[in-house]
């Protein structure tokens, strides 16, 4: 194969392709239907090969900036913040919980800052299951990728069903947990049904109402703390 061969192929995306047209002189773009990327997300990425040698994938043309910083932001506040910190706070106090979030801290920032120095290096396509293959070994980042899908296999379930558990807190249980549990399996199927132009302004979204509710969960804090509950009471009075 040759070098001009070995760029065309690089540079091929899935999500359009480009003709050029001597009748008009320029180029015209093709666009797939939804339904045509539905069938093609069943098929291998004719890009794969490549991503061991260091070619960039193609989802980074999709998302905008403003993706890329929800992703991120949204991507570090888990259901745990909303769900387990207020029992942990209860049985271990704020100390400790302080204590345990510097320490977790710490070691996922290293975590991260090795990992985003590796991606500013090597711009590919498979994150930390690709630098296995890369820099280990293929069967490390074999088993690396398979660790990945079967943990969500657990995680996505457990994410419902702490959802449903935060909901419920506000229904009492007016509605059934069956009925929140279903209604937020076919939202995430609905979501991966538009590729990931989709998945990009979903999370985006999600991202700020979670950004929102942290933020009111410290302003409502600060009132509370303040004297300004329902009972009027406040911390130290």
């Amino acid at each position: 194969m040759s070098d001009h061969e070995k760029h065309m192929n690089l540079d091929y995306s899935p999500e359009s392709s480009t003709t050029f047209s001597p009748e008009y002189g320029h180029h015209e773009e093709h666009r797939p239907t939804w339904t045509t990327r539905f069938v093609d997300s069943f098929k291998r990425d004719p890009n794969a090969h490549a991503t061991p040698k260091g070619a960039i994938g193609a989802d980074g043309r999709v998302f905008d900036g403003r993706h890329l910083q929800m992703i991120a932001i949204g991507g570090s506040i888990g259901t745990g913040l909303f769900v387990s910190s207020g029992s942990a706070l209860a049985k271990g106090g704020p100390a400790s919980l302080l204590i345990a979030f510097v320490l977790i801290g710490v070691m996922m920032y290293c975590t991260v800052h090795a990992l985003g120095e590796m991606a500013v290096l090597f711009p590919v396509a498979g994150s930390f299951s690709a630098y296995s293959t890369r820099f280990l070994d293929p069967a490390w980042g074999f088993a690396m990728g398979w660790n990945y899908a079967l943990q969500w296999l657990v995680v996505l379930p457990l994410e419902i069903v702490a959802a449903t558990l935060t909901i419920n807190y506000w229904s009492h249980g007016r509605i059934n947990n069956d009925a929140w549990v279903a209604i937020f399996l076919v939202l995430i199927i609905v979501i991966n049904l538009f590729g990931v132009k989709g998945y990009g302004e979903a999370e985006f979204f999600f991202a700020i109402v979670k950004v929102l509710a942290v933020v009111g969960f410290i302003i409502l804090g600060i009132i509370l703390d303040c004297g300004g509950g329902p009972r009027g009471g406040y911390v130290g009075g």
